[in-house]
């Protein structure tokens, strides 16, 4: 059995497009759609930076939820509105 180390910080973890598609039940194709809006954190070319993501994810839902668009006239989500 292999000995683990706790993880104390996973801010520089970063995961391709399949791995989120699995995670938020989605297509990859809609990962990198959202990335494009600017929703999933792009940090390389197939990579994406999983806290910053999971974070705009989880704030699109809650806003989607209470009935607030997160879409703008440009097509582009605006996190900081």
């Amino acid at each position: 059995m292999a000995k683990s180390d706790k993880v104390t910080n996973i801010d520089n973890i970063t995961v391709s497009a399949a791995v989120l598609a699995d995670l938020f039940s989605v297509d990859p194709r809609m990962i990198r759609y959202r990335a494009e809006e600017g929703l999933i954190v792009r940090a390389a070319k197939g990579r994406y930076k999983l806290v910053e993501s999971v974070k705009n994810y989880i704030l699109m839902m809650k806003l989607e939820k209470e009935g607030v668009s997160t879409e703008f006239a440009d097509g582009e989500i605006n996190l900081e509105e």
